[in-house]
């Protein structure tokens, strides 16, 4: 009869352990999700600031050869990455 309380015992402090751990790993999504959709927020920012500081000097003519004078490159926003099947997100 003991043995059957402490098996009993055991797996149930073993399933609040898992439960626990879950809830963290799903914390933990939510956060990452969360910092994704920032980031891809700030990428766009950034392309749209740096179409704003192109604009004079493409309106100066067809912009090759005003290229050298540029300040910066356009880098172009990351596509969005493919889901991964571990995590839900990009690699």
């Amino acid at each position: 009869m003991m043995r059957i309380a402490w098996a009993i015992l055991f797996t149930a402090a073993l399933a609040a352990g898992l439960v626990q751990i879950r809830a963290r790993q799903t914390a933990v999504r939510a956060e990452m999700f969360r910092l994704e959709v920032q980031r891809m927020k700030v990428r766009r920012e950034l392309w749209d600031q740096q179409l704003r500081l192109g604009e004079p000097l493409l309106d100066q003519g067809n912009g090759e050869e005003n290229r050298p004078r540029w300040a910066l490159d356009l880098v172009a926003p990351a596509e969005l990455p493919r889901p991964s099947r571990r995590t839900g997100l990009g690699n």
